[in-house]
């Protein structure tokens, strides 16, 4: 009797360490749990819970990411669609800031803004919603920058009639708000320790700036009338700074300088991009086949031209790497200082330059594989493959010996989106 107690005390113990055992795998498995409803609560600013679903299920974290043969990946997204609107490394930190049109895993409400912060081997350490206006808790991304100790966020509330200027701590605290009448489109520009925030209406065709100090109070506020509604395309220089705009079919660049507009350029045509050069700059027309050279004050000193529409460019050690593209082919030219080709050859696939800290590579991107090719001086050598559908809007970093693509697809490698779309980070050994 007594040898069969202790055969069915041993049974016990085994199949309720099984029990366990099990409960602890799926665990591990979902990585996610459903927080009890004030918990849910108590995470969505301001206590409202507009957009938040009673059975959505979140994630916790630290989140690790999943190892692959091309390195790891990781996912941040909701039960809907979800993009990447901007991303950073500083330090040993990947600060990424997303939107999401779901609730659930790492968005707490649908119709928001989110930054999160990841470690270099890709685990989330946390996530913290962002809003734009404290009437209406759905937020819209607009334009953000690292300033000072922390990154420099802009939203919209949808209505562009509340917008918020936030400053997000390196360990994602919100410590500084300014509320102000910004216009829908904005970029931002640090010089000298003070943030320069640009904005223009599509309708009202203003180009503004509100400069800011470290307690984010503005101190100077100045404004022009545009020839037409136009969004900032980007912003450069130095002391003086050209804000580069594009209307429906023309270019305008305006020159701050002190505290004063003045137009330095109107062109026909939409840019495409424009890459720093010696003593100025490099445009591409939307649609164009032609390089425009201009000098450091915008004005143009030299145009090149090639056979097919131009998709890329980038400066390199020797040069500039230039493609272009026919139907599904593409030409990649090595161009010199003096943008003469040094030599070119066509690829059966469509390629884009990318410099990522320095190094200049070609991506190939559309179907079903990322492909990376990686330049030595005039030669393009063998690639490395993501298995990721990508389709564009790809952002590129790198720290140490590894690559950084964060992009928004439906899976990458046997990783799965949450929603219909998720915001995928996927770090490539080279």
């Amino acid at each position: 009797m007594k040898a069969s107690g202790s055969k069915l005390i041993i049974l016990t113990l085994i199949t309720a360490l099984f029990v366990a055992g099990a409960h602890y795998y799926i665990s591990l498995k979902d990585r996610a749990y459903s927080p009890p409803k004030d918990e849910a609560a108590a995470s969505t600013p301001g206590g409202d819970d507009i957009g938040v679903k009673p059975d959505d299920v979140y994630n916790s974290y630290p989140l690790p990411s999943v190892d692959t043969v091309f390195g790891h990946v990781q996912r941040l997204g909701s039960s809907g669609a979800d993009s990447v609107k901007a991303v950073y490394f500083i330090g040993e930190f990947m600060y990424l800031i997303f939107s999401s049109a779901g609730s659930g895993y790492d968005s707490r409400r649908s119709g928001s803004v989110n930054i999160a912060k990841l470690g270099a081997d890709g685990t989330i350490i946390s996530v913290t919603p962002l809003t734009a206006g404290d009437l209406n808790p759905r937020a819209e991304y607009s334009s953000s920058k690292p300033v000072w100790n922390g990154i420099a966020i802009c939203l919209s509330d949808g209505s562009n009639k509340i917008n918020k200027l936030l400053y997000v701590d390196f360990n994602l605290n919100i410590t500084k708000e300014a509320s102000e009448a910004f216009a829908e489109n904005t970029e931002m520009y640090f010089l000298f320790d003070k943030l320069y925030l640009y904005s223009s209406s599509h309708e009202s065709g203003i180009l503004s700036v509100k400069i800011f100090d470290s307690a984010l109070l503005p101190t100077v506020s100045k404004s022009v009338s545009l020839p037409s509604p136009c969004e900032i395309y980007g912003i450069y220089g130095g002391v003086s700074s050209y804000v580069v705009l594009n209307a429906e079919d023309k270019f305008y660049v305006y020159c701050l300088s002190g505290t004063a507009f003045e137009k330095t350029a109107e062109e026909n045509g939409v840019i495409a991009s424009v890459t720093p050069a010696k003593d100025g700059y490099i445009t591409v027309k939307k649609n164009s086949a032609v390089l425009c050279l201009y000098d450091a004050k915008f004005k143009k000193t030299e145009e090149k031209a090639f056979d097919d529409p131009i998709t890329g460019i980038e400066k390199t050690q020797f040069g500039y790497i230039v493609t272009s593209q026919k139907n599904d082919s593409s030409k990649v030219y090595f161009l010199c200082p003096h943008l003469d080709v040094l030599l070119s050859e066509t690829r059966g696939e469509s390629l884009r330059p990318v410099n990522i800290n320095g190094s200049v590579y070609l991506l190939s991107f559309g179907g079903e594989y990322l492909n990376i090719y990686i330049l030595s001086d005039f030669v393009i050598n063998a690639h490395l493959t993501v298995a990721a559908a990508v389709t564009d809007g790809i952002k590129s970093l790198s720290d140490k010996n590894t690559l950084y693509f964060v992009f928004t697809s439906e899976k990458v490698s046997s990783l799965a989106s949450y929603g219909s779309t998720d915001v995928f980070v996927a770090a490539v050994k080279v």
